[in-house]
């Protein structure tokens, strides 16, 4: 097997500059200057010929209408009607003029609990196959969190599935105290869950399988993911499995890969004790974010390779303060670890990077490291290395390059 060289990189295959500033507006409108990732972009570029409206900065739901949302139902969380009781009911057998506060009286969709549900309620989910596609806009758990989670407590999964043609399973929008759980997400176009401008959002014990094949962008923004987080605060995204994530084989033609979790701009948040495995592109990135932990996760069989450039079992570019520890990369088609700074952010980003107790091996490389100006590692001040297994990865320890897209140049 040999090594992939990295030819062409003008946007590493992420572009990343350009795939942030579409939707700035969106992002200047709520009072900070973050440039919106691809995922986002991803999502808004086409505009209402799949369901959006652009970079709409409209009045109540008109706020989410850059997002495209192709078969879902949008709802803004001042429309919703409470209903009585803790817990929300849903099965496949229900009916959606019922009441939903019991397993008898349970409602049919998704849609017709979540539009609906208060801080402090539980949507329970009852086993089957739901054909759905849900945004929330707006919604607040701040002094009770919202719950969504299977009922698995008789056997049986809880599977959202898209079909191959809609966008998201559930997409959350400037939403607090929301924890999504126990749900398998498949077979959505673009991503399973998305979540953007999210504070204290649990995503625990969901399998996100086989989404991001045919992303609605069909060129350089095509990535697919299990779960995209864009602005987040206090995210915990804790024992999820990830698998088969990424674009078909006429988005890799394109150069395009994906990400099994894939988050931007997140902040004081953990992720922890996640599976990411057989993902078309990377198990994890996290990017331009801040006070991250990430541990005990395992990111193994990956296929890192693009046809100009490589993802890494976990990448981590810009932001500082990332903790990665007691993680297991392994087998991966590709580095384990990346670490860079593609926007030549350092010494002001893309530092403060601690990696400790890791088992790296079996990988291509165990470390992948570009932009950082030096070889064979990045300055102390932007990674610092203590106790990591790197034995046995087959073309060596390190992959370095001081300057991957010419001297002191961004990569974006």
């Amino acid at each position: 097997m040999s090594y992939r060289t990295l030819v062409g990189r003008g946007g590493r295959g992420r572009q990343g500059g350009a795939r942030r500033d579409l939707c700035r507006r969106w992002s200047l409108a709520r009072g900070r200057g973050d440039r919106v990732r691809l995922l986002v972009l991803v999502l808004g570029v086409l505009g209402p010929a799949w369901g959006g409206g652009g970079c709409d900065d409209g009045a109540g739901e008109g706020d989410w209408d850059w997002i495209v949302s192709r078969g879902a139902t949008r709802c803004g969380s001042a429309d919703a009607v409470a209903v009585a009781g803790d817990t929300l009911y849903v099965a496949t057998d229900g009916d959606d003029a019922s009441t939903g506060t019991s397993r008898a009286t349970a409602f049919r969709t998704l849609a017709r609990a979540l539009c609906n549900v208060q801080a402090g309620q539980t949507v329970l989910i009852s086993p089957g196959i739901y054909s759905e596609s849900v945004l929330m806009g707006g919604f607040s758990g701040d002094a009770s969190p919202i719950v969504i989670r299977a009922d698995t407590s008789g056997g049986g999964a809880v599977v959202l599935d898209g079909g191959g043609t809609m966008t998201f399973g559930l997409c959350l929008v400037d939403s607090t105290g929301v924890r999504v759980e126990g749900i398998t997400f498949q077979n959505y176009t673009d991503m399973g869950l998305f979540a953007v401008n999210v504070h204290d959002l649990e995503i625990r014990s969901n399998v996100f399988a086989d989404n991001g094949r045919s992303a609605i962008m069909p060129d350089n923004g095509g990535e697919g993911y299990g779960v995209g987080v864009v602005d987040g605060w206090n995210v915990t995204i804790e024992g999820n499995e990830a698998r088969g994530n990424g674009p078909d084989a006429a988005g890799r033609a394109r150069d395009n890969l994906g990400t099994g979790i894939d988050t931007y701009n997140i902040h004081n948040s953990v992720i922890r004790g996640n599976h990411g495995h057989h993902n078309i592109g990377g198990a994890m990135l996290v990017e331009d974010s801040v006070d991250v932990l990430v541990e005990q996760n395992l990111l193994e069989d990956n296929d890192l390779h693009a046809l100009t450039w490589d993802d890494g079992g976990l990448w981590v570019d810009g932001g500082h303060g990332i903790t990665i520890q007691d993680n297991i990369f392994q087998n991966n088609l590709g580095p384990g670890l990346l670490l860079s700074d593609e926007g030549v952010q350092y010494p002001d980003g893309s530092y403060g990077y601690v990696v400790r107790r890791n088992t790296i091996t079996g990988n291509e490389y165990a470390y992948y490291f570009f932009n950082y100006g030096v070889c064979p590692y990045p300055p102390i001040e932007a990674a610092s290395f203590e106790a990591n297994d790197t034995t046995g990865n087959t073309l060596g320890e390190i992959r370095c390059e001081a300057w991957s897209c010419g001297d002191h140049k961004p990569c974006d």
